[in-house]
């Protein structure tokens, strides 16, 4: 009796985070230049009217009259407000450059900055706010207590005003999303706001869907690949791996380091993402190992029993935006001893693996079946 049962593509998973230094220092500029343009256009919202003042002669049937922004207390606070903008603009545009040029610019300052940015958003959007509700009072007036409109008699003050305002409430937008770029750039991160530089970390299960290295391998106290799964030959040691990290909160680089069987192997460079370096290192261990004479079976064995192989293939489907893998299992013998054949389908071709006694085994021979054609047609 034979049955043929076709598994789903397996989901994907999220792409690494984008390198966020550009990001960062681009709107501290755009924040520095809105800030410095609001300022400079209320400094010279100022204008002078004759005014008619309706009185019968000897008095003067007009009188001057002149409209600055000192006139308000609204204005007044505006002007403060984005003057300090100005001033901490140009600080932060600074301290952004210098953690990009730094190797490792202190986390703690980091932190702070993005507390600043908070205080200062609030500061610049409460100012604006103010501002912006007395020139809405002279450009509409309020009849209920007989606060009459001026913008009709200054209008060239009301636009300047008005521009102002408008300038500003961008500032407070750029303020705000570079919190919230931060805080983006710190969930994407598994560290701590005062962690040092040196992080000990576990993979997800994204995590172990690599790039050509299988993880799991050196798995973080052995609990996806357990040692007493392994060959007992092998006296296997598995010891945490060490991410090393440095650079700011936003976009932060990652080496590893990991220890195995008694050995360190390091990645060779430092990784925009914390999984790059940790894959880094463990491709590290696995080419050196794996060229030893007596590893070689070991590594192929370990290979087999994690399934990397289907991680693989899957990894690579995602890299070049095709459809992932598709299995498909044939059962055929007697029903107490079934024997399962599994054929995997990538790229419009596919590859059959050896029989095995279990579906998951005759999966993961096929996914070593295919990766070995594919290896060799490179």
């Amino acid at each position: 009796m034979t049955s043929t049962s076709k598994d789903a593509p397996e989901s994907g998973y999220a792409v690494p985070p984008p390198n966020l230094f550009g990001v960062d220092f681009g709107l501290r500029l755009l924040l520095l230049a809105s800030a410095v343009s609001a300022l400079v256009v209320l400094v010279t919202s100022k204008q002078t009217e004759s005014i008619p003042t309706s009185l019968p002669p000897p008095f003067p049937p007009f009188i001057s009259r002149d409209a600055k922004f000192q006139h308000s207390p609204a204005f007044i606070y505006l002007l403060v407000a984005l003057s300090v903008t100005c001033f901490y603009s140009i600080i932060t545009v600074a301290a952004s450059f210098s953690a990009i040029t730094s190797p490792s610019p202190s986390p703690r300052m980091l932190f702070h900055l993005v507390l600043s940015d908070a205080v200062m958003a609030g500061v610049t959007a409460s100012a604006t706010g103010s501002a912006g509700s007395v020139a809405y009072l002279g450009l509409k007036g309020n009849s209920h207590v007989n606060w009459n409109k001026v913008c009709n008699v200054y209008d060239k003050f009301c636009r300047h005003v008005g521009s102002s305002a408008a300038v500003s409430l961008a500032a407070s937008v750029l303020l705000v999303s570079l919190v919230m770029l931060s805080v983006l750039a710190r969930i994407g991160v598994r560290s701590g706001i005062f962690g040092g530089n040196m992080v000990d970390v576990r993979p997800s299960e994204s995590d172990l869907l690599g790039f050509s290295v299988p993880l799991e391998i050196f798995s973080f106290s052995c609990t996806r690949t357990s040692c007493k799964n392994l060959p007992k030959e092998a006296a296997l040691t598995c010891l945490p791996m060490q991410v090393f990290r440095e650079g700011p909160d936003h976009a932060p680089r990652f080496k590893a380091t990991v220890d195995f069987n008694g050995e360190t192997f390091e990645s060779p460079t430092f990784c925009s993402t914390l999984r790059q370096a940790e894959h880094a290192a463990a491709e590290v261990a696995l080419n050196t190992l794996s060229n030893r004479g007596p590893s070689r079976s070991l590594a192929a064995k370990v290979l087999d029993e994690t399934g990397i192989y289907k991680n693989l293939l899957q990894e690579t489907a995602h890299r070049a935006g095709m459809k992932l893998p598709v299995y498909t299992t044939v059962r055929s013998g007697p029903g107490h001893t079934p024997i399962f054949t599994c054929t995997v389908e990538l790229a419009g071709m596919s590859f059959t693996g050896d029989p095995a006694k279990t579906k998951k085994q005759a999966q993961k021979n096929a996914a070593m079946a295919a990766w070995s054609a594919l290896k060799h047609c490179e």
